[in-house]
């Protein structure tokens, strides 16, 4: 099937966070089992730089009263091919969404002409060679494109809608329905939550399916404490509703060959030589106490509520008590950037915190980390667990969403890999500190988990196939 990704995000071209990570993969090991994925997203000026191109621009004149429009066809480094949006409302300084922490004001009118395009380019596909079979939209930013088509009058599409995050609805006023092209009464009505038009209802409302990204996550998505709001609009849609967890490029996430990192795994069974060898390069670069038997505590994360950063540094004192270290790197709110700095700079051999997003260090914090530390309030599936699990570093998480699903807890002495607790607090998070260091003692034991935490499997490809049973299933029920 020719299917056709409708986001506003994708790596390498422009990223923001899991979004972009998904949809630089899943096209790819899709296409691998006989779809045909093309990408759709925004002309950011990054994306234009980063997109190796492939072919003139396609000109699509100024068919919705915004501006001259056109594709710019390229490829990812992957094979999958991109279309970028050429238009004046994505030409701008600042990050995809905003401006030194505020969004855009006309975000409502560049994430509209996104799924107008993708519209557009549904109804004309015979004349730019891309017939559409089926549209895969991906949060609110895509979630008009199943409301626009359905207003041009032409041989229905089925569409996949997949959220990646149900708190981010995509609301504004209710009358700017009328100016964004979304005309009907009927229509209207679909699109309005408490007086605002959200892009995200829409979707829900006219998508032929709607999955999620960790089987938890679509039944937590159902009650109050989840679903923002949105729990009675997914109960009533649970027929169409399910949950496929995220796989990873584990291509780019390998120990064996990652150029970010300083010392390469040569030998799976030469584990503790490896992670020992990284930990003392990282421990000299982020100026703590260089010493491989100090148990080495990370988190790379969003610095923000629903990740429970304010958890993490509640029980600092307590890793570093015990004779742990805490390497912490992220950005986010101002508030918790700030009480880590003063944290790490009050204990300067022992916690660091770097709040410029660099992938390397990233890298480096995996390899070197022998815990990872995911408090998170609610995740939707999470991929830091995924990645560390690949460099032998043993998740710690809150067991919500996708957490839930990726980790096997080592009370399960057969199977388990990771430490979890089941309240996202400071007591329940100080209870699985304890168990941490209790195992990290145990040296022979530990090893074993990390073993064992090497060879899970999330690379894309059950993932992939569990999303083409998905299409294979919308295709048939029309």
């Amino acid at each position: 099937m020719n299917v056709l990704f409708v986001t506003s995000e994708c790596y390498p071209l422009a990223i923001s966070g899991g979004l972009g990570d998904v949809v630089g993969s899943l096209p790819s090991y899709l296409n691998d089992i006989g779809e045909n994925c093309r990408v759709l997203m925004p002309g950011y000026p990054q994306a234009i730089k980063a997109l190796e191109k492939k072919g003139k621009p396609i000109k699509l004149g100024d068919p919705f009263g915004l501006g001259d429009i056109s594709l710019l066809p390229g490829e990812l480094p992957n094979g999958v091919k991109v279309w970028l949006i050429i238009a004046g409302m994505y030409d701008r300084e600042g990050d995809l969404y905003g401006y030194n922490g505020e969004d855009y004001g006309d975000n409502h009118y560049r994430f509209s002409l996104l799924c107008r395009v993708a519209s557009h380019i549904a109804v004309i596909g015979r004349y730019i060679g891309f017939e559409v079979d089926m549209f895969h939209v991906n949060d609110w930013q895509a979630s008009l494109t199943p409301v626009y088509y359905s207003q041009t009058g032409n041989k229905f599409i089925p569409t996949l809608l997949t959220i990646h995050n149900i708190k981010y609805k995509g609301l504004y006023d209710i009358h700017r329905c009328t100016e964004l092209g979304i005309q009907s009464e009927f229509l209207y009505n679909q699109c309005e939550y408490y007086n605002n038009l959200s892009f995200l209802k829409a979707g829900i409302e006219f998508a032929t399916y709607i999955n999620v990204v960790s089987p938890t996550y679509a039944g937590e998505i159902q009650r109050p404490e989840f679903g923002y709001g949105f729990e009675g609009l997914m109960q009533r849609h649970s027929y169409k509703l399910c949950g496929i967890l995220n796989g990873i490029n584990c291509n780019h996430w390998n120990p064996l060959d990652d150029k970010f990192i300083d010392h390469k795994l040569t030998n799976i069974k030469r584990i503790t030589s490896f992670k020992d060898k990284n930990k003392m390069s990282l421990q000299k670069k982020l100026g703590l106490k260089v010493d491989k038997s100090i148990p080495l505590f990370v988190c790379v994360s969003r610095l923000a509520h629903q990740k429970g950063i304010d958890i993490i540094l509640q029980q600092a004192e307590q890793i570093i008590h015990n004779g742990g270290q805490l390497a912490i790197l992220g950005n986010g709110d101002k508030h918790l950037e700030y009480l880590c700095h003063a944290k790490a700079m009050y204990y300067p051999d022992q916690m660091s915190f770097n709040n410029l997003f660099d992938q390397k260090i990233a890298h480096q914090l995996y390899a070197s980390g022998d815990f990872l530390l995911m408090p998170s309030r609610f995740e939707p599936c999470g991929l830091s667990q995924m990645y560390a699990l690949r460099y032998g570093t043993i998740p710690i998480v809150n067991a919500t969403g996708g957490l839930e699903d990726s980790i096997i807890d080592i009370f399960d002495q057969n199977f388990g890999y990771g430490i979890k607790f089941h309240n996202p607090n400071a007591y329940s998070l100080s209870l699985a500190l304890e168990r941490a260091f209790n195992v990290y003692k145990d040296t022979v034991g530990f090893e074993v988990i990390r073993y064992r935490a090497m060879k899970q499997d999330f690379s894309w490809h059950k993932s992939a196939q569990d999303y083409q049973n998905v299409y294979n299933h919308m295709k048939y029920l029309y």
